[in-house]
């Protein structure tokens, strides 16, 4: 009984050990920058509208603690649109600029504030420059600026994984450790 005990634990903790695992695996991560200023008159009468929301997964292959455009495998990323620029959508074939280090708080202006730079991904119609907080529409010339960080967050399917792993043996656990008159 205590041979299939230890067995039982020894097992569930290697599952949790894997579960855990981020470096040397696909990470995915989610970001969101608005403030988006309409009008370019005078910072008095700023009005903000449109978010840009985005994606990017990829695995950091040489373990130096950041994710490098040759290691992403999925970036998105769409802009809500306001009154200067018309809303659009950019894929991993727009990425140009792409280093984001892992675990900082996402991509703004400011080096040394725990921003990551750079994102900038561009097609023939729309630019979006995260870090510098910068949006065009290259063929009228309209832009929109914003003084906010493009807040990243981790996507965090792993935890769930590793949550129901560790609810799992503590049910078989609990099995075995009832005692049978």
């Amino acid at each position: 009984m205590k041979l299939k005990k230890l067995t039982i634990m020894s097992f569930m903790t290697l599952l949790v050990l894997l579960s855990k695992q981020s470096f040397g695996g696909i990470i995915q991560y989610e970001f969101e920058q608005g403030g988006w200023v309409e009008n370019h008159s005078t910072s008095s009468d700023w009005v903000t509208n449109g978010n840009a929301y985005g994606f990017f997964s990829g695995e950091d292959i040489n373990n130096n603690g950041e994710l490098e455009l040759a290691e992403l495998v999925s970036y998105g990323m769409s802009f809500s649109g306001n009154a200067q620029v018309d809303s659009f959508f950019h894929d991993l074939n727009d990425l140009m600029f792409f280093n984001y280090t892992i675990e900082s708080v996402g991509f703004g202006i400011g080096v040394g504030s725990g921003n990551s730079h750079p994102l900038y991904s561009s097609n023939t119609l729309f630019n979006y420059d995260a870090d510098d907080g910068f949006l065009s529409n290259a063929s009228t010339g309209d832009f929109t600026f914003t003084f906010e960080t493009a807040m990243v967050i981790e996507v965090t399917e792993s935890n769930t994984v590793m949550l129901m792993t560790i609810a799992f043996f503590f049910i078989l656990n609990r099995r075995f450790m009832i005692t049978k008159p």
